[in-house]
C-alpha cells in the first residue's frame, strides 16, 4: 500500500439526528491488506468514546481511503464529533537473521511510519481544540487611563492590576532627568558626573483614556494617538438582550445594536457608553444594507440602515478612519455591520442555511452547511454543471452568506460519494459563488467499475464585495 493522503482527522457538528459520519483519511492495513479499524479514535465534545459506535472501513484503503463511523445513538445537536486516526507508535515486526525479506511486511512497516509522522504534526480547528481541552476562552482588551506627564506604567505584583505611578527620577514639570554627560556633545554617552541632573526629554502630556504612544518615524517625536484596531464593545444581533445568541432565526423583523464585553464604542475618536438600540428591517426583498451608529450632540443615536445600490455595490462607501474603524465619512457614523433582506419583504435570516446578518465586531463562530436530508441517492450522467441533485434550496443544495468587506476570508468544503458500473467514469464536484454553472473550484475522481468513489472540493479565498 502507498500513502496518498495527508489528512488525519474529520470533525463534524452533530444535529441530534445524524448517526453516520465519514472519515476520509487512509488508515493502516495488515500485511494482507485488511484495514485496521481500531486505529480510528472517536471523540464527542472532547471525550474519548469507547463504545456506542461501530467502524466500517473501505476495503481498499489505497484506492478509496476512509470509511464510516456509525453511532448507536445520534450525537446531540451542536455536539462536536472528531474522528481521529491514531496509529500505534510501536514496532512489532522482526526478521530472522539472514532470512528472506518480505516485501509486503517492509511496505507495511514503511506505511506505518509515514502515518505516525503525519499524526505527530496534527493541528485542530479552534472549536475542536476547545472541546478536546475542555475550555472556551475570549480575549478582552483593556486600557489604562493616563494620569499625568512623567508617570510610568508599574507592575503592582501578582493579582493586582498595573497602574500609572510617578517615575523615580521625574521633575515636577514632568521632565525625565538623567546625569550630566561628561562631554555634552551630540551622540555622547550619558555618564554620572556628580549628583546634579539635566533634562533628557520633556514628558508627553496625556490626552485621554484609550490613547497610546505612537512612533512617528525617524526624526519625529512620538505622540499620543488613539489605539488602532481596538476591539469595539458592540454587536449586531437578532434577539433583544442576547448578543451571544446562535440559534436559527428565519423570520427576523427587528435587529439590535447593543453592548458587548465592555459596552463602549469609539466614534470619531470619542469613547461612548452604549445601550441596546433596535432597528426595524426595511420592507424590501433581497436587498443589502449597511448599519451605521451615528452621534448627535454628544449622544449615540439609533442605528440607521443604508441600502446598497445592488448586491455588489455600496451606495455609501466605507471609510477607514484614524482609529482603525470603518465609518460613514459624511458624519463619522460608525459602521457596525451589514444584513440582507430575504425572499419575504421586511424579514432577514440568520440560520445554518442562510447567514444574512453580519456583525462588524465580535463575530461568533456559527455553523453554515447544506445537506440532502432524506435523500439516499440520485442519478446524474450528464457532463454539465448543476446544483447538487438540481436542488437550489438554501440548506439543501446551497448555502447563503453575505460578504460585508473584502478583508473577511471564506472557507467552504463540499463532499460527495458516488458509484458507477463503468470503469474510469469520474465524479466531479465543485463550489460556485453566486451561480450554478461555473465552479470557482472543482475536484474530479475516477472510479473502478462497481466500486464507490468520493471527491472533496474546498474553497478558500476573500471574495470581492
Amino acid at each position: 500500500m502507498t500513502v496518498s493522503t495527508t489528512n488525519i482527522q474529520n470533525s463534524y457538528t452533530g444535529n441530534g439526528v445524524q448517526t453516520a459520519f465519514s472519515f476520509t483519511y487512509q488508515i493502516l492495513t495488515d500485511q494482507s491488506g485488511n484495514p485496521l479499524t481500531s486505529t480510528v479514535t472517536v471523540y464527542v465534545n472532547g471525550t474519548l468514546q469507547t463504545s456506542g459506535y461501530s467502524v466500517a472501513a473501505n476495503s481498499n484503503q489505497q484506492v478509496s481511503p476512509g470509511g464510516t463511523v456509525t453511532f448507536a445513538v445520534a450525537p446531540a445537536n451542536g455536539a462536536i464529533v472528531l474522528l481521529l486516526r491514531s496509529t500505534p507508535a510501536v514496532q512489532s515486526l522482526t526478521f530472522p537473521l539472514e532470512a528472506k525479506l518480505s516485501t509486503p511486511a517492509l511496505e507495511n512497516a514503511l506505511d506505518k511510519a509515514i502515518l505516525i509522522l503525519q499524526e505527530k504534526g496534527q493541528t485542530f480547528p479552534a472549536a475542536v481544540a476547545g472541546a478536546l481541552l475542555g475550555f472556551s476562552a475570549s480575549l478582552v482588551l483593556q486600557t489604562i487611563a493616563p494620569v499625568a506627564a512623567g508617570y510610568v506604567l508599574m507592575d503592582n505584583g501578582p493579582g493586582a492590576a498595573p497602574s500609572f505611578q510617578p517615575a523615580t527620577a521625574v521633575s515636577t514639570g514632568g521632565n525625565m532627568v538623567g546625569p550630566t554627560p561628561a562631554v555634552n556633545t551630540a551622540g555622547s554617552i550619558l555618564l554620572w558626573n556628580g549628583t546634579d541632573g539635566r533634562t533628557v526629554k520633556s514628558g508627553l502630556a496625556p490626552v485621554q483614556a484609550g490613547y497610546v504612544v505612537t512612533d512617528q518615524g525617524s526624526g519625529n517625536n512620538p505622540v499620543y494617538a488613539p489605539a488602532p484596531f481596538s476591539v469595539q464593545g458592540v454587536r449586531l444581533y437578532c434577539v433583544s438582550g442576547n448578543p451571544d445568541d446562535s440559534a436559527d432565526h428565519t423570520a427576523v423583523v427587528t435587529l439590535y445594536v447593543g453592548p458587548y464585553r465592555g459596552g463602549t464604542v469609539i466614534i470619531n475618536g470619542v469613547t461612548y457608553a452604549l445601550t441596546e438600540k433596535s432597528l426595524t428591517v426595511p420592507n424590501t426583498l433581497t436587498q443589502m444594507y449597511d448599519v451605521f451608529l451615528p452621534v448627535s450632540a454628544g449622544i449615540v443615536g439609533n442605528p440607521v440602515a443604508v441600502a446598497w445600490t445592488n448586491d455588489t455595490t455600496r451606495a455609501t462607501a466605507l471609510t477607514l478612519n484614524a482609529n482603525g474603524y470603518y465609518e460613514r465619512a459624511s458624519d463619522h457614523a460608525l459602521w457596525v455591520g451589514s444584513f440582507r433582506t430575504g425572499s419575504v419583504a421586511g424579514q432577514t435570516i440568520d440560520s445554518k442555511a442562510s447567514r444574512l446578518v453580519s456583525s462588524a465586531y465580535n463575530q461568533l463562530t456559527v455553523p453554515l452547511y447544506a445537506t440532502q436530508t432524506g435523500v439516499g441517492s440520485w442519478s446524474y450522467s450528464t457532463l454539465t454543471w448543476r446544483s447538487a441533485n438540481a436542488n437550489t434550496t438554501p440548506g439543501q443544495g446551497r448555502v447563503e452568506f453575505i460578504q460585508a468587506v473584502k478583508s473577511q476570508s471564506v472557507k467552504a468544503r463540499y463532499y460527495c460519494a458516488s458509484g458507477t458500473s463503468t470503469a474510469g467514469d469520474g465524479l466531479n464536484t465543485g463550489i460556485a459563488l453566486d451561480g450554478t454553472t461555473t465552479p470557482n473550484v472543482a475536484a474530479t475522481n475516477a472510479s473502478p467499475a462497481s466500486l464507490p468513489t468520493s471527491a472533496v472540493s474546498e474553497y478558500l479565498d476573500s471574495p470581492a464585495v
